[in-house]
């Protein structure tokens, strides 16, 4: 009898739905060679035409080959594989029967994967771009740490140059003569002009520590970009797979009513 016999009864209707669902969920088929069948012959070439269905348990298994009795086909001998049962059934029309369920098969298998391989690259986006994110953080964290230094030393220099010149603070001239009186002397105003087109060393420095801020600046606002990448990508992802987790229940909803249509 074929699987698709048009007078089967419902207890027949129920057994191949069962041998179906079996063989999307623990089947699969193995196929003759034709050229190799005649080239070897049939003692060294084994291979023939047969659906395979692992049973997980001895309910299972006893389920499948009931079913199989029902449609009225030979039931064989089970044999163990990798430690489980599996009960074979044997001839080339049934192969042809259950091919389309296993393209089918195929077909989801290979959708699966498509999905995960797409959850695992936005996965591995996202770890770059906290990658990203963290490395831009530590620069911009060394750079302010470079700028608090480099300010730290030209308070320093300054300092020193003061105590080496014996030059007071602005605003407390030394021996209490007038401010006005001591700029007005000549090497002060030398002092105060310096050479023509050379920087002093507090100019120097003061150029450093402003270069070091622009610096620092630029990291923070790189990191705060990295970190809004991250977030974004975070929930791009967090998005998709909400997507996929919709639509994978949209199709199971789908086949079930499909199913259940069938049945009716």
């Amino acid at each position: 009898m074929a699987l698709t016999d048009e007078n089967s009864n419902p207890e027949k209707d129920r057994a191949l739905n069962f041998l179906k669902e079996k063989f999307k969920a623990v089947g699969y088929m193995r196929r003759q060679n034709p050229s190799k069948f005649r080239a070897k012959g049939p003692d060294v070439y084994k291979k023939g035409w047969e659906v395979r269905f692992v049973a997980r348990s001895d309910e299972e298994l006893q389920a499948i080959r009931h079913a199989i009795y029902i449609l009225g086909y030979t039931v064989s001998k089970t044999f163990k594989r990798q430690g489980r049962d599996v009960q074979p059934l044997y001839g080339k029309e049934i192969v042809g029967e259950f091919k389309a369920l296993h393209a089918a098969k195929t077909k989801e298998r290979e959708k699966e994967q498509k999905k995960s391989d797409e959850l695992r690259k936005a996965r591995e986006a996202l770890r770059e771009e906290r990658r990203a994110a963290r490395k831009a953080k530590t620069e911009a964290i060394n750079a302010e740490r470079e700028r608090k230094k480099a300010l730290r030393e030209a308070k320093r220099a300054e300092k020193a140059a003061r105590s080496k010149s014996g030059k007071p603070k602005a605003g407390y001239p030394a021996g209490g003569a007038d401010v006005h009186e001591t700029n007005r002397t000549e090497g002060d105003t030398r002092q105060a002009k310096g050479r023509p087109g050379e920087l002093t060393p507090l100019q120097l420095e003061r150029r450093a520590q402003k270069k070091a801020r622009e610096e620092a600046k630029i990291a923070k606002r790189e990191a705060r970009e990295a970190l809004r990448a991250e977030k974004r990508a975070a929930r791009e992802a967090k998005k998709a797979a909400k997507a996929q987790a919709h639509k994978g229940k949209k199709d199971k909803k789908n086949a079930a009513e499909t199913k259940s249509g069938g049945k009716e």
